[in-house]
């Protein structure tokens, strides 16, 4: 707030009146003004130095209005990068959690129709394509027959660069299926019948993009806008009313072409704006606040902290909401996908990687593998229903992580089978860990039901690290070739041989090792 000061200083000239010569009385007004010489001095003096002091307190005002307003444009360019952030963040976030659900649900050699429509519904998407190496479409949602078997790399750029292995994001375009106006994610991923392509789009204003932004502005008259390098508008805090920003605040699209910061004039209103580009989308986050409303703080002087602080709070609490939500949503999808639905164990999946890991380390690190089958489980279903059988599966779950070591992973192996990966543990250590497993599971009643399992068992003390799995299993085969309710390892010099002494029995579901004698 500048002020505009004027200092009046009048002082009347020595007066010569009456001044004649012979005039006995001029010598002592002359005395008299010699006399009153200092005090005029004193007061110009005086005059001056609170001149100069007004200059330098308003010159502090003008400095302090000015401080006020850099550090209130600061401001608002930070609440712009925090928003930046806060989206890049996101747009991070979807491409993992594209490639995840695209790798767990979408790697068959065939995925169908219903499943392709889940994995979209799933992440509400409204749009979606499933491309293989060459760019040809698998599968499309919502589901198109016509279009499976086109090539669409030609036309899209990002499916192009997705085809050659890049994630690519575009702005706004329309969908390959309806034609709708979206943003599209596209997401190579590799499979067993080689790369492929999920890319899949949304409208951001239904997203939680949408929701963060609507919430990201805090003074009246702000606006923000997500757009890409087109000037198209993806998403806004404010009222949409074209596609376009050049459409919608055709001041704001001249001066925001690039990331910057600066004021502009619309409509014959000052505002202040802030552009910051996206990193690894073509989009840009353009932030405009009327300067009237941004620089109000600095007018009331004492409440800029407090109404700052209320801004930023607003801010802040905004963006910790929605990025805990993100997370929370993607722990919850990598606990799901690596967690038996039934009794929380780590799945398939997850004891896939535990062997794998364990196959990496040293070579000279001792380790061992338990296989775990429930006996007589298809009778038990049969006489008593899959709901007691369901029972009996999750009590004998809790029943070996009861009996094994926290460093030890415990996973359902698939129907009442059970995997125990054992670190650090010798052929005895695996033989007393199995004799544990056996003694509490037998202690074990549902119901009416007494429970036992057949458990075979391997460590490297005796087998290669790669036969393991192998070897554990046909034990276990033959524990219960032995009555069951019991736990044996086999040499792998005997694995094979034992199972091949029986023409009809099922041959081994991990073929490749020996089985061997060890009695337990």
């Amino acid at each position: 707030m500048a002020a505009d000061l004027t200092i009046l200083m009048g002082m009347g000239p020595v007066s010569a009146a009456g001044r004649r010569s012979g005039d006995a009385r001029a010598p002592l007004r002359l005395q008299r003004s010699f006399a009153n010489a200092p005090r005029r001095l004193l007061v110009v003096g005086v005059s001056a130095i609170a001149l100069v002091l007004l200059v330098a307190f308003a010159q502090m005002i003008r400095s302090a209005e000015r401080a006020g307003r850099d550090s209130l444009d600061e401001r608002a360019v930070q609440r712009t990068v925090i928003a930046q952030r806060f989206i890049e963040a996101y747009n991070t976030d979807l491409k993992a959690s594209i490639r995840s659900h695209a790798e767990q649900a979408l790697a068959e050699p065939a995925p169908t129709p219903e499943v392709f429509t889940l994995v979209n519904e799933m992440m509400r998407f409204r749009a979606g394509v499933l491309l293989d190496a060459d760019g040809r479409v698998l599968q499309t949602y919502p589901t198109d027959p016509a279009l499976v078997g086109t090539d669409l790399t030609g036309r899209n750029d990002h499916l192009r660069r997705a085809v050659s292995g890049q994630e690519a994001v575009t702005g706004v375009v329309p969908s390959a299926v309806g034609g709708d106006p979206i943003v599209a994610f596209a997401v190579p991923f590799e499979t067993a019948s080689g790369r492929r392509v999920f890319s899949a789009g949304y409208r951001a204003e239904d997203s939680p993009l949408g929701a963060y932004l609507l919430n990201a502005t805090v003074i009246p008259g702000e606006a923000l806008y997500l757009v890409d390098d087109l000037g198209n508008i993806i998403a806004s805090s404010a009222a949409v009313v074209a596609p376009t920003l050049a459409a919608q605040d055709p001041d704001l699209a001249r001066v925001a072409t690039a990331t910057g910061r600066g004021t502009y004039t619309a409509d014959g209103v000052d505002a202040f704006f802030s552009a910051q580009a996206i990193e690894g989308a073509p989009w840009r986050l353009v932030r405009a606040v009327p300067t009237e409303a941004m620089y109000a703080p600095a007018a009331e002087g004492r409440w800029i902290p407090w109404v700052l602080f209320a801004g930023f709070v607003t801010v802040g609490v905004a963006s910790v909401v929605m990025l805990n939500w993100i997370m929370g949503q993607r722990d919850h999808e990598r606990r799901r996908g690596r967690r038996d639905a039934l009794t929380g164990l780590a799945n398939r999946r997850s004891l896939d990687l535990a062997l794998a890991e364990r196959l990496r380390g040293p070579v000279d690190a001792a380790w061992a593998v338990l296989m775990v089958d429930v006996d007589h489980f298809k009778q038990v279903n049969d006489e008593h229903g899959h709901q007691r059988g369901d029972e009996v599966l999750v009590a004998v779950a809790t029943a070996i992580v009861e009996s094994v070591r926290p460093t030890d992973v415990v996973g359902r192996w698939g129907g009442e089978e059970f995997m125990v990966v054992v670190p650090g543990a010798s052929l005895a250590t695996a033989s007393e860990l199995a004799e544990r497993i056996g003694g509490t599971v037998g202690a074990l009643r549902v119901g009416t039901i007494a429970v036992t399992v057949s458990i075979g068992f391997a460590s490297t003390e005796t087998a290669p690290a790669d036969g393991l799995v192998d070897l554990a299993d046909a034990s276990l085969y033959r524990a219960k070739q032995s009555g069951r309710n019991r736990s044996l390892t086999l040499t792998p010099g005997d694995a094979f041989p034992a199972m091949a002494a029986d023409p009809t029995a099922p041959e081994p579901r991990h073929p490749g090792t020996s089985e061997s004698q060890a009695s337990v």
